[in-house]
């Protein structure tokens, strides 16, 4: 995805306790899933995402990895994002149908799929 939306309301009551640089990190992380549609694949991976190079720095995409994502057979996913990628593929797709064009392949990636 080129873009996402951000729900003001949700996003600032789920993230109100976070300090600055735990949300500069949290941001980052959820950029990289909306971008590459998909669950970050490693802890490493993670890291490079978030632009942690610093034991603090690491502490903190720990955190939020442990808070706000879920540890699946294919990566750390955050079911809210990856539901929104779904829903944007839905919306294309139905709009190809209407239009009579042939599906497009598309592997979305469920935040608990094996």
């Amino acid at each position: 995805m080129k873009w996402f939306p951000i729900y003001l309301r949700p996003f600032l009551r789920e993230t109100e306790e976070l300090t600055m640089a735990q949300l500069g990190a949290y941001m980052r992380l959820m950029v990289w899933t909306m971008l590459y549609e998909a669950p970050l694949p490693s802890l490493t991976a993670c890291f490079r995402a978030a632009g942690a190079k610093r034991g603090s720095e690491t502490k903190i995409v720990k955190e939020l990895l442990d808070r706000f994502f879920e540890q699946t057979e294919r990566g750390w996913a955050h079911s809210g994002a990856l539901g929104q990628v779904r829903a944007y593929h839905d919306k294309v797709q139905a709009g190809r149908n209407k239009r009579g064009l042939a599906a497009e392949p598309h592997d979305i990636v469920s935040a608990t799929a094996a």
